[in-house]
């Protein structure tokens, strides 16, 4: 088979394997993408490999052969293991020997060193040598990750071609805007109540997500709301990568309770079941707001909303790349960020530079950022004719976990936020949902 048709059992990436020579008269190989050695490559069939491999080896262990195989469990598990001893023989000589090195002055006055004794060799003999031998039967586990499976699924849920919505008969002028800013969720985070204070897993997130969003609608009622702003990332996600193990966009270890590819999944129907319940009250504009646990993947979240929505006159999605967002809406001109990459002084002086037509235009002006996981204001002060600025950090819904509760940022009260915006007259409401 072609080595572009091979798979790497370490990464399970395929087509990345190179001959590297060959190992007890076996073809070896070396994967270009995770770097390791894979003396037994496993063939590709369009999907995950669904045979049985045996990998065998020498150790002086079954644990230390186990572990000398490198392989990653949450992708194989062990069908059977074989034990036994194998034995060779070698040939040599017989030697009587007996030396040692001995240093003297040398004719120069430099020391030379000499190798004194005897050594004796014999006639030849074979000695037969003995060695624990174990043989490691895998398999592909059944909820392991399909990469093709989870591809067509993606294609199939977001419906490339997106069927036609028009705008729905439920919707009618308004003159205030309702903004959900859900910062922060961290959906996926793990915490363990005997260690962190409280318990934290994605279903809890989930349920606190949807539960938030309700509470918000059912006290919108009594305002004529014309439309919805709802933001998405801002560390919705708690990881960006996940091999070998949950991380970061910057690299910090992470604690998660599931697969990341079941956690993309969860995340992606959380946002467009949000999304179709808001839409049941106004048109939603949809904003992405990128994180520093999930940078890419609020990228990656936006394009499959981009996708799902195109067609759709009830959703409007802003999945730009930039970290900065701003919108105007009648006096208002709301901007959004996640917060930890600029300080709060230049913020400030931020949203007229990037946007000075908006900001000619606006009365009313906010930041509103994520990232501190508790809720903050900060303002400039009014002077004369230059409106001052609002920055807010909004709270979290998310459980504390180890690391923060071990670092002693415990205490605040969680929770969510939403405004509504009136057209003239700013802000007239917030809306706290605590937990």
């Amino acid at each position: 088979m072609k080595t572009d048709e091979l798979t790497c059992p370490h990464c399970m990436v395929t087509g990345k394997l190179t001959k590297y020579g060959t190992k007890r008269g076996k073809q070896n190989y070396k994967c270009k993408a995770c770097k390791k050695q894979a003396g037994t490559p496993i063939e590709y069939n369009g999907g995950m490999p669904q045979t049985e491999h045996e990998l065998s080896g020498h150790a002086n262990t079954l644990e230390e052969f186990i572990e000398s195989l490198d392989i990653d469990f949450d992708v194989w598990e062990i069908v059977s293991v074989k034990a036994g001893n194998s034995s060779w023989d070698v040939s040599s000589k017989k030697r009587d020997q007996k030396l040692k090195w001995t240093k003297e002055d040398g004719k120069d006055g430099y020391p030379v060193q000499l190798m004194v004794g005897h050594s004796n060799r014999g006639d030849w003999e074979k000695v037969k040598n003995t060695a624990a031998k174990f043989s490691v039967t895998i398999r592909p586990r059944k909820d392991a990750f399909n990469a093709d499976k989870f591809r067509r699924e993606l294609i199939e849920s977001t419906k490339l071609v997106a069927p036609y919505v028009p705008k729905k008969d439920t919707h009618h002028d308004g003159d205030c805007a309702l903004e959900v800013s859900i910062f922060d969720l961290h959906l996926g985070k793990m915490a363990w109540a005997p260690e962190s204070g409280n318990n934290y897993n994605h279903r809890i997130g989930q349920e606190r997500f949807f539960a938030s969003i309700e509470y918000f609608i059912s006290l919108a009622k009594i305002f004529k709301i014309s439309e919805v702003i709802f933001t998405f990332g801002s560390d919705f996600f708690n990881t960006d990568y996940d091999y070998p193990f949950p991380q970061t966009t910057h690299g910090t270890p992470q604690d998660n309770d599931l697969r990341w590819q079941k956690l993309f999944k969860i995340g992606r129907e959380m946002i467009i079941q949000a999304v179709n319940r808001l839409s049941e009250v106004a048109p939603v504009r949809l904003i992405g707001i990128p994180g520093n646990h999930d940078f890419q993947k609020t990228f990656y979240l936006g394009d499959v909303l981009d996708v799902r929505y195109e067609n759709d006159e009830n959703v409007t999605v802003d999945n730009s790349p930039k970290t900065r967002k701003y919108y105007l809406y009648g006096k208002n001109l709301l901007g959004l960020t996640h917060g930890n990459d600029v300080p709060e002084s230049r913020l400030l002086m931020l949203m007229p530079q990037e946007e000075p037509q908006l900001w000619a235009k606006s009365k009313y002006r906010e930041w509103h950022c994520g990232h501190l996981h508790h809720g903050k204001k900060v303002s400039t002060a009014s002077m004369e004719d230059v409106q001052g600025i609002t920055i807010r950090y909004l709270k979290t819904l998310k459980g504390t976990d180890e690391w923060e509760a071990k670092k002693g940022y415990v205490g605040s009260i969680g929770g969510a936020e939403a405004f509504v915006w009136h057209k003239e007259n700013g802000l007239i409401a917030n809306f706290n949902y605590n937990l």
